[in-house]
């Protein structure tokens, strides 16, 4: 299963409402449906909207999209197929400062100074 959460933008510059998003991209080279996926965070999960995703492509998923809380700091957020299975997650134990993202390079999570909301380009790293 290659559907992963590549960026999470839990910390914005000024008021977080409305502008926190996650990132899913899908590293396969056939189209994957997202149905009855959702996000998890720590007890809390919200459904995906639905949506589907082109093969070699990124989406999205903006806060008002998805009711569902990202913290700031000690960020853990999973990505949890129909199945209840977690297929991809992003964890970073420390403090997002403002305006910062998180990206999944590598198989670690590490700070970006300048999200790139939709670009695949970090997430094959």
């Amino acid at each position: 299963m290659a559907v992963v959460l590549t960026e999470v933008f839990p910390n914005p510059a000024g008021r977080d409402t409305g502008k926190e998003w996650v990132e899913l991209c899908n590293q396969e080279t056939s189209l994957r449906q997202l149905s009855g996926w959702s996000l998890r965070t720590g007890a809390k999960s919200a459904k995906l909207p639905p949506l589907s995703l082109a093969p070699k492509a990124c989406r999205v998923i903006g806060k008002g999209q998805l009711h569902l809380p990202l913290r700031n700091s000690n960020l853990s957020l999973s990505l949890v197929d129909a199945a209840g299975k977690v297929v991809s997650s992003i964890d970073y134990p420390g403090t997002v400062p403002e305006g910062m993202s998180v990206v999944q390079a590598g198989g670690a999570a590490i700070l970006a100074r300048h999200p790139t909301p939709g670009s695949l380009q970090l997430a094959a790293a």
